[in-house]
């Protein structure tokens, strides 16, 4: 005859599984519901802030910085428990043992015991230095991380409210135009690029309730002559990263040398702090004979080489991430030279159309044929100016990437 409990099973299961069905059934209405309730971006009410208050609003809300500030302070907490764990244990211990008979009545206090103990136990010593080292290294390469994710996202975010603003520049010069330049397809292209640009904002300041817009006055002015000199060089954040890498990999060489280390293991038992035994309590004065220490060493012979087969395969390791660095930074230093090309080319451009449009806003104009060609002229060497200046907006984020926003520092 099969036990009881056993003809249960099936019905607790099937219950949980009806249960769970309720569960996705419930969730599924309610997120689709709020599905229904979103509006379309159309609908959003357009709310202005400004560029301080666009950082202010990333560094809150943004997903990605959040999830980096978790990472950070989560590492503290692993740097920290390496000292914590050398704070002695306390345990409390109780039991009780007697008949079912006499659980009916009044329990016997000579049935229940209990006792407190506090119990030193070192690590490893052998790993010790090894922990708080690998810990402070975790906390400081998530630290740089969240520095490095905090530069993209302004880059990205600097590129959005340019191209906005450019873009509203282009709008005002066809309203200028008595025949705009612009075909229906570019005028598609140019209001998909304001959608593309409303939901990065939103994505990056981590807010869906409005159309995000974010006065341009407020941002800081990229200009080349703040990073002619800058170009020359590597900027710390990123050397830092090419630092991590070749220390990550060092790191792990390291983990397995320790393995050449014996095992070292100390524990210290204390008396019972109190007892209760039959009724009758006690304590206890720390007598030498009732605390009891243990202490363990082993050492495992690497026989069939396999610690060593590890160890120098994390040597190649090393030397491989050396080659890639030195690799990364080559390349690094052709995409800085290419950049910095591009972008003195670009200001030469500006530069010669300025003088053009100086020029030719000095002319006097003899008739009205002549007043209309010089002022088609004029609006169309400055809408070549925006087009390429929307251009040159992925050279600028790549300069505030490498080099981070003008005042960065100072906020």
């Amino acid at each position: 005859m099969k036990h009881p409990l056993l003809l249960l099973l099936p019905a607790a299961l099937l219950l949980a599984g009806c249960n769970l069905q309720k569960l996705v059934d419930r969730k599924s209405a309610e997120l689709a519901a709020q599905y229904d309730r979103q509006p379309l971006w159309e609908e959003l009410p357009v709310r202005t802030i400004s560029w301080n208050q666009a950082l202010a609003m990333m560094a809150r809300n943004n997903a990605e910085i959040q999830r980096l500030d978790q990472q950070i302070a989560q590492s503290k907490r692993d740097e920290t428990s390496v000292y914590t764990d050398l704070i002695p244990g306390m345990s409390f211990y109780t039991y009780m043992n007697t008949s079912l008979h006499d659980l009916a009545r009044r329990l016997p206090s000579d049935n229940v015991n209990s006792s407190i103990n506090v119990t030193f136990n070192l690590p490893q010593l052998t790993q010790l230095p090894y922990r708080v080292y690998s810990a402070k290294v975790t906390s400081f390469a998530n630290i740089k991380a969240r520095e490095g994710k905090d530069r993209e996202i302004t880059a990205a975010l600097y590129k959005a409210v340019r191209q906005a603003e450019l873009n509203e520049k282009l709008a005002a010069l066809d309203k200028e135009q008595e025949t705009p330049e612009d075909s229906p397809e570019e005028q598609f292209k140019r209001a998909k690029s304001d959608t593309e640009n409303w939901q990065m904002m939103a994505k990056t300041l981590g807010d869906y309730s409005a159309r995000w817009v974010i006065l341009p006055s407020g941002v800081p002015h990229v200009t080349w002559e703040y990073y002619r000199d800058k170009v020359t060089r590597l900027d710390p954040l990123v050397i830092c990263g090419f630092v991590m890498q070749l220390e990550k990999a060092r790191m792990a060489q390291y983990s397995i040398m320790l393995q050449y280390l014996p095992t070292i293991n100390t524990s210290l038992y204390s008396p019972s702090l109190f007892s209760s035994t039959g009724g009758t309590y006690s304590g206890t004065f720390m007598d030498s004979r009732d605390t009891k220490i243990s202490l363990s060493v082993s050492y495992t012979l690497d026989t069939k080489l396999r610690t060593w087969d590890s160890y120098q395969r994390s040597k190649m390791e090393y030397d491989l991430a050396k080659r890639e660095v030195r690799a990364s930074m080559f390349e690094h230093k052709v995409k800085l030279s290419q950049l910095m090309n591009s972008v003195k080319e670009y200001h030469n451009w500006r530069a010669y159309m300025h003088k053009r449009i100086a020029h030719l806003e000095k002319s006097i104009p003899q008739n009205a044929t002549e007043y209309l060609e010089r002022r088609n002229g004029l609006i169309k060497m400055r809408r070549e100016l925006i087009q390429q200046e929307i251009n040159s907006l992925e050279s600028e984020a790549a300069l505030v990437l490498e080099y981070g926003m003008p005042g960065e520092s100072s906020r």
